[in-house]
């Protein structure tokens, strides 16, 4: 369904009307049907009853609110870090077990760092956006991961060296 606005000539002037309007299949073709007629369009917007019926029909569509609701000011952005990908290769990344492993390699290394989150950050940097260490590093900042906030640039560096043991 759509609105369309009919114009109709009557005694030398054109008329607006406003329609509610859908289109059909009859007999292998396409037509339009006339859902409801709302009115005459200059008299709709004169007195408010456009204004009037489109609120009431965005009452009954959340994501009409939703829109709306921005556009007044009354939802806040909290974050705009990316989330749906860390928490889908981080259940990936447990079900293979290669948390384990590399939470092992980490502890025989003592490392300062975190090695385990360190190559989960790189491989899933270069898997969403590649790049090199120095752009990972800055990349890790864009994603919900509260384990990456220690990461540093060094340690994109370091991480890939304990792993040439594991054979």
């Amino acid at each position: 369904m759509f609105v369309r606005v009919k114009a109709v000539q009557s005694a030398g002037r054109t008329y607006q009307y406003l329609q509610i309007v859908e289109n059909v299949r009859d007999e292998g073709r396409v037509r339009q049907r006339v859902i409801g007629n709302l009115g005459r369009l200059d008299e709709l917007q004169a007195s408010g009853d456009l204004e009037r019926v489109i609120t009431q029909m965005v009452e009954h569509c959340p994501s009409v609110r939703l829109i709306r609701a921005a556009a007044e000011g009354a939802l806040a952005v909290e974050s705009d870090l990316v989330w749906g990908p860390v928490l889908v290769f981080d259940r990936l990344w447990e079900e293979l077990g290669l948390k384990q492993l590399l939470i092992e390699v980490g502890k025989r290394r003592r490392l300062q760092f975190n090695l385990e989150r360190m190559v989960f950050a790189q491989v899933l940097q270069r898997f969403l956006e590649p790049g090199s260490d120095l752009r990972g590093s800055k990349w890790i900042r864009t994603v919900h991961e509260p384990s990456f906030g220690a990461l540093r640039l060094e340690h994109f560096y370091r991480a890939l060296d304990p792993l040439s043991v594991i054979t």
